[in-house]
């Protein structure tokens, strides 16, 4: 999970709906009767994101038989059972999400097709309807507008398993939290291990390639070149999509080639 930005108003289709319904609280209502306001918060929600779910950096996608995307609330639209306008519509409330491996047909990221039996829930699904903002502070799951954008708060081991970056925890944030997190949103399921550990896969064998192309006698040097070399190359132009797991790419180039991978430097800002 990396840093999102709140955006900064309501799209227009989303204004105009709440203007004109002012006490509504029913999510449904506006889904399903404002079919048109609701894809455009979604696209706006996503193009802010850079084309990845909020939670755990899939792509987002809805070409596939089943979209791989929704609006996701972070704190519960039921509100403890008393549903109110303010937390059903509220801006800052909303992401752009993934369906959370909820679909058995597809295979990882998006479903668990192909895996053993286990809880392969993730992101909104996994939350369900826990109100993080119920949960004490020292022990609260860290929302993504609440990440910095830099350093990232998670490092990704070569199996995919997401760990705390302690660079992060240095810069202020919290260990239990940045686990709770990891916890709460099922960001470790074996799902998403699968696909992090793909794109590591695919990253380390480019890696190999381009330092055994390596001209220069100094271990050292080739290692930074080919580094520089495969950054480069997979270089994000500004305003574009980001790829999928994003945050791998971060954690295996490191601060030294990152920007010659993320060349926005705004580029979770949009």
């Amino acid at each position: 999970m990396k840093f999102c930005a709140t955006l900064p108003a309501d799209p227009p289709g989303l204004a105009d709906f709440r203007a004109a319904n002012p006490q509504e609280s029913n999510w449904a209502i506006f889904r399903n009767n404002h079919r048109a306001a609701y894809q455009e918060l979604a696209d706006t929600l996503e193009l802010s994101q850079r084309g990845l779910c909020a939670f755990c950096e899939t792509l987002l996608i809805t070409n596939i038989p089943t979209p791989a995307r929704q609006i996701e609330h972070w704190r519960p639209k039921s509100n403890g059972g008393n549903p109110i306008h303010g937390v059903t519509f509220d801006i800052a409330n909303l992401h752009a999400c993934c369906l959370g491996g909820s679909k058995p047909h597809l295979a990882p990221p998006y479903g668990p097709l192909g895996l053993g039996t286990a809880d392969h829930l993730s992101c909104g699904q996994k939350k369900g309807e826990e109100d993080p903002d119920a949960i004490a502070i020292a022990e609260r799951p860290y929302r993504p507008t609440e990440l910095p954008l830099s350093p990232h708060a998670f490092k990704v081991d070569i199996d995919g398993t997401l760990q705390v970056n302690t660079d992060s925890v240095a810069a202020g944030l919290s260990v239990v939290r940045l686990q709770a997190t990891i916890n709460f949103l099922g960001l470790n399921c074996e799902r998403l291990k699968v696909a992090r550990e793909q794109v590591r896969s695919y990253l380390d064998r480019q890696l190999a390639d381009y330092e055994a192309e390596e001209t220069d006698p100094d271990p050292v040097n080739a290692m930074r070149n080919a580094l520089t070399r495969l950054a480069t190359d997979l270089r994000v132009s500004p305003g574009a999509r980001l790829p999928a797991f994003v945050s791998v790419l971060r954690d295996f180039f490191g601060p030294a080639h990152e920007e010659a991978f993320l060349t926005d430097l705004c580029w979770a800002v949009e």
